[in-house]
């Protein structure tokens, strides 16, 4: 009887209807925090997923069934109708007086289908449930790229992350970098399946790349207003490759060309931050907020983070909008900072450092640290400095170069050997070797 194409049917039907119940009776119940309110929303896209895969096996079963009912039909014709209709109902009460049929009025027998539908979400620690993007791994593809330009820090990789007009149009249609945007895109696109597991997506993507194909025929995609031709056709027969020449080998296709080389992969990273609402903002806050800690407040608050599981619940009250006309940092409980320790820390001064490529740092205790950061020394030994106590708080090329040459024409000199040796105390006090040996004679240090 269960293989009949009624019975086949009627169970489909009955999970379909069970599936459609529990979704119901999930969605009525009233969710206070964020984290129930995302396990809801996963709840129901895998009990929608069972609901379309029952949708699929009542068609597979109507397509099985098709030559089982045309010789139905025909034994039909050359039977008595009411014979054969008698000799179903005795089998199909022989049926069910076997396997009674279970009462779902209340939703019985559905303890298999919520477990299935039970959501297991990955987050990273960095990502807080889905609260923040985790990008330190695209940050570091980005900065070994060859087409990153100038480096940037991890704030500004954050807050410049849409600008595509940091990149130079050469190195836009270049393979590393169309590698890198596929990354940054499948990550956006993983990230928003688990936060948002009940939109739609391909649709809005699909919108996405028609609304660029519309731009690219126009020739109103910003920065690709001659669609790639005006660099290929400078070059003439020359064989020469102008500034601003398209990077051929990058393509597989005329089509790959117009999409990717010009910059359609970026407008599908931007839709994706558009469609993560505040995530983006709310990243790039989080992350000022870190540099304005110190090392006691980051154990502090990673020590809370472990004790709650790294979930942390928060109040449909907190989860409202925090008024920060003045897009001041961030403090410990997530609240903008006062004005007044904002000025106190000197926050709102901005220093720029030359040697980093013109990088900005907006406090002294942030400014003063970057000096031993691998960026500066980097930018130094470009240079051909060395790295020394010596150029602290140098920020100029310039100021760098001369100290550089003044310091190199001191030991040429003839300087006495040893003068120019450092050692350093436990209080942190520096002393050239003369003086060291004796403080350290004396048993001063």
């Amino acid at each position: 009887m269960a293989t009949t194409l009624l019975e086949n049917t009627r169970q489909q039907h009955e999970d379909m209807e069970r599936l459609e119940r529990l979704i119901v009776k999930d969605f009525r119940t009233e969710t206070k925090t964020y984290k129930d309110k995302l396990l809801q929303s996963h709840r129901v896209r895998g009990l929608l997923d069972a609901l379309q895969s029952r949708a699929a096996a009542l068609v597979d079963i109507y397509k099985d069934e098709d030559e089982s009912r045309k010789q139905d039909i025909a034994a039909l014709r050359g039977a008595d109708p009411i014979s054969t209709f008698y000799d179903r109902l005795k089998e199909v009460r022989a049926y069910h007086r076997r396997f009674p049929s279970e009462d779902i009025t209340e939703g019985d027998g559905s303890e298999a289908l919520l477990a299935a539908a039970e959501p297991a979400v990955a987050f990273s620690g960095e990502e807080a449930l889905g609260r923040y993007l985790d990008l330190h791994e695209l940050h570091a593809a980005h900065s070994n790229g060859a087409f990153a330009g100038q480096p940037l820090d991890y704030h500004t990789y954050v807050l410049a992350l849409a600008d595509w007009s940091r990149v130079a149009r050469p190195a836009r249609t270049s393979r590393a970098y169309r590698e890198y945007l596929e990354r940054l895109a499948a990550y956006l696109e993983s990230f928003h399946a688990r936060t948002q597991p009940l939109a739609d997506l391909d649709a809005q993507m699909r919108g996405a790349v028609a609304e660029f194909e519309e731009a690219w025929a126009r020739g109103a995609v910003p920065g690709w207003e001659d669609r790639g031709a005006g660099g290929a056709a400078a070059a003439g027969g020359r064989g020469e490759v102008p500034e601003g020449a398209l990077d051929l080998d990058a393509f597989d296709s005329v089509d790959e060309l117009e999409l990717l080389g010009g910059q359609g992969l970026g407008a599908r990273v931007s839709r994706l931050l558009r469609l993560l609402g505040t995530v983006h903002a709310d990243t790039a806050g989080r992350v000022e907020k870190r540099q304005a800690q110190t090392y006691e407040e980051l154990l502090a608050e990673q020590a809370e983070a472990e004790e709650e599981g790294d979930l942390v619940e928060e109040d449909s009250d907190e989860e409202a909008p925090i008024y920060n006309p003045l897009k001041l940092p961030l403090g410990w409980d997530g609240k903008p900072i006062p004005f007044w320790l904002y000025r106190l820390h000197g926050l709102n001064i901005e220093f720029k450092c030359e040697i980093c490529g013109g990088a900005s740092y907006w406090g002294r205790r942030a400014f003063e640290r970057h000096f031993k950061e691998p960026q500066h020394q980097r930018g130094l030994k470009t240079l051909g400095v060395p790295w020394s106590r010596e150029f602290y708080e140098i920020t100029s090329i310039a100021d760098a170069l001369a100290l550089w040459k003044s310091m190199r024409e001191r030991q040429r000199s003839g300087a006495a050997p040893g003068t120019e040796e450092e050692f350093e105390d436990d209080a942190g006090n520096v002393y050239n070797k003369k003086t060291w040996e004796d403080l350290r004679r004396q048993g001063l240090v």
